[in-house]
């Protein structure tokens, strides 16, 4: 009987240390499963991040010109010149301008760089964040034709835009993708996959 339960302790030992084998498996197999979906989160909300904000610039490029007419002709007619474009060339500029809109869908893909991390790639977005809140307050039609007095002159301590900084501002939101999209590939386990 000595030799039965020896046999028997051996058998239950082995069947112990092949369970904990099994589970650590389990658990180790688990772990890769929630690591790789967490990373797929984190490069999803990079991705559309990085979307969103091409998206923005795209929209904004295409403004800059029609935006710098606009100013051009709101100087002109300050100074009471004729004018360069017809009415109907201008409204047509004033809607080019505006499709560019805010940048608030930028704003919300922000959160979800910072729910995804890292904290580095979260802070590149901020950046690219504070890039396009700029170009889209530049690209604001009362700030590109100021509201006018009844003497026809924008209001005392109105700044008028200068078409360089729409330019550089836009250039500015587009250095600001390429950080991010160096920071994402870098730090957010792309292995350099997104660009900007």
């Amino acid at each position: 009987m000595d030799t039965e339960l020896t046999v028997a302790l051996v058998g239950a030992g082995g069947a112990l240390i092949g369970a904990g084998a099994a589970l650590l498996a389990a658990k180790q197999g688990y772990k890769g499963a929630l690591e790789a979906a967490g990373r797929s989160a984190q490069h999803e909300a990079h991705r559309a991040f990085l979307s969103t904000a091409e998206d923005f610039w795209v929209r904004a490029s295409t403004a800059v010109a029609p935006a710098a007419h606009l100013i051009n002709e709101y100087e002109l007619a300050l100074r009471y010149e004729e004018r360069n474009f017809t009415d109907a060339e201008r409204s047509q500029f004033r809607r080019q301008v505006a499709v560019v809109g805010g940048a608030e869908r930028l704003v919300a893909a922000v959160w979800s760089v910072r729910q995804a991390g890292p904290a580095v790639v979260y802070q590149a977005a901020q950046q690219v964040q504070e890039a396009a809140v700029k170009v889209a307050k530049l690209l604001d039609l009362d700030r590109i034709e100021p509201p006018q007095d009844r003497d026809g002159q924008p209001a005392p301590g109105t700044v008028l835009l200068r078409p360089a900084a729409l330019t550089e501002a836009v250039r500015d939101l587009k250095a600001e993708l390429g950080t991010f999209a160096d920071a994402a590939g870098k730090h957010g386990g792309h292995k350099g996959a997104l660009t900007a």
